[in-house]
């Protein structure tokens, strides 16, 4: 099923909001609502908002958000318009909301319409719509990510996501792997299969490839990987349009020199290190029609395939993963490797997020969202993004400076001593856990990014 997509320029804009007060953080200036009967626990609560969607050439990701609005209410506790990051709530309140009524970026302040702004019930992925106050043309589509839960948690936080882009297509059609068969010219054929396959939201296709081998794919990254004692490196990976049947040696070789093929690894592809396959990403095909994956080796004026067939519209044959129990696992376990750059990708035990970074160099504000890529999860095609602050917070508290690090391929042997951007603007500090508000950060700053795949 698609739904209708409406672009007015993407804004990739990242949102935080902050006080006109410095030091908003010390408990001494966060609002404190009064809880019944005197109730003594109190949790501090954070609200942050990011467009967290990796977003086109006309993204303003740079431009910060000077104010937001909020009306802050519970049962028992009446409502109040709240213009902090942070403020204090008694444990234990039930049907408590955060409702975002406003918020400025640049020059523009958005507002609710007339009409309202769309919004049922403030709870997780309910959406609505604020306007420009100066151009009601000009909206912000507003999607609840996070709501305080009922009755209130001391690890509760409000999550808000928006975009200039209501919703995105979805592509349906995915791929069924019928069978696979090699022919040897000269040389051994690879011992490789398509095990599943799919298409993403934006057409492009992608494949998961396992070793037929007894022992399956063997070594941890692309300087190491074999499959039944051959280099996958040497190993040639590509599509094209073809009746499903026998083919030629000269249809084979004519496939592995077209233009949808993965040369080396020169696309992002993972090598999972758990279910041992190779995820590779494809372009866009230019039809649905069913295509040939092939798997070549070349040796002087030899060369050996392995092909199987990818029919564009079967059912979904590659489920998404299980989040595992975490039993006695360890808080962090490497899962998967990024073969063109050798990077590992590390999933957090306790709900199964997977947390990577593709590049170690630090960046401009405006450019982290840019960084971190989209990759297959599965059937589901899923967009590395930026952690807010209570996300990075409860990966820091389980250890993750500690235990996710180390010589490539993992999250860097730095990981412990380096400062992230956080998805809505904020910097954190891995050295000691804290982090800087918006108001604190110097214009052209530079720092690292460390991006995570959510499971909802």
């Amino acid at each position: 099923m698609k739904s209708q997509l409406y672009v007015a320029g993407l804004i990739a804009a990242v949102a935080t909001f902050v006080s006109s007060c410095s030091g908003e953080n010390d408990s001494s200036r966060r609002r404190k609502f009064a809880g019944k009967r005197g109730a003594s626990e109190m949790t501090t609560i954070d609200v942050e908002a990011a467009s967290t969607s990796r977003d086109s050439g006309l993204s303003l990701a740079g431009d910060t958000v000077q104010s937001m609005k909020l009306k802050v209410s519970c049962t028992g506790i009446a409502e109040e318009v709240i213009e902090q990051s942070q403020f204090d709530l008694p444990v234990g309140a039930t049907n408590c909301l955060a409702k975002l009524v406003s918020m400025k970026i640049g020059d523009k302040t958005y507002v609710e319409p007339a009409t309202g702004s769309g919004f049922s019930h403030y709870l997780k992925n309910d959406t609505g719509v604020l306007v420009n106050q100066a151009d009601e043309k000009d909206k912000i589509y507003l999607k609840v990510k996070s709501q305080l839960p009922s009755p209130l948690t001391a690890d509760a936080s409000v999550q808000y996501v928006y975009s200039a882009v209501t919703q995105f297509d979805s592509v349906d059609a995915t791929s069924a792997p019928s069978y696979s068969d090699s022919t040897s010219v000269g040389i051994a054929a690879p011992k490789i299969k398509v095990s599943g396959a799919s298409l993403d939201k934006e057409g492009e296709l992608h494949i998961l490839v396992s070793c037929t081998s007894t022992a399956g794919f063997e070594g941890t990254g692309l300087s190491n990987l074999k499959c039944d004692g051959v280099d996958v490196a040497k190993i040639k990976f590509a599509i094209g349009v073809q009746d499903e049947g026998q083919i030629s040696q000269a249809r084979l070789a004519e496939i592995s020199k077209g233009a949808l093929a993965v040369n080396q690894f020169k696309k992002p592809s993972v090598y999972n290190l758990e279910d041992k396959f190779i995820h590779l990403k494809f372009g866009k095909p230019s039809s649905k029609a069913t295509h040939a994956f092939v798997a070549s080796i070349t040796e002087g004026n030899k060369s050996s395939y392995a092909f199987g067939f990818i029919r564009m519209g079967g059912n979904i044959t590659t489920a998404a993963f299980d989040c595992p129990e975490q039993g006695a696992q360890a808080n962090f376990i490497q899962v998967g490797v990024q073969l063109d750059k050798n990077l590992g990708r590390w999933r957090d035990t306790s709900n199964c997020w997977v947390w990577m970074r593709p590049v170690t160099t630090a960046v401009l504000s405006k450019d982290r969202f840019d960084k971190c890529p989209r990759v297959q999860n599965g059937d589901t095609e899923s967009q590395l993004t930026l952690p807010f602050l209570t996300e990075m917070k409860a990966a820091y508290d389980r250890k993750i400076h500690e235990l996710a690090k180390g010589a490539a391929p993992a999250l860097g042997e730095d990981l412990a001593d380096e400062t992230f951007w956080l998805a809505g603007g904020r910097v954190f500090n891995m050295k000691d856990g804290s982090h800087r508000e918006l108001n604190e950060i110097k214009k052209n700053e530079v720092h690292k990014v460390l991006c995570v795949i959510k499971k909802d």
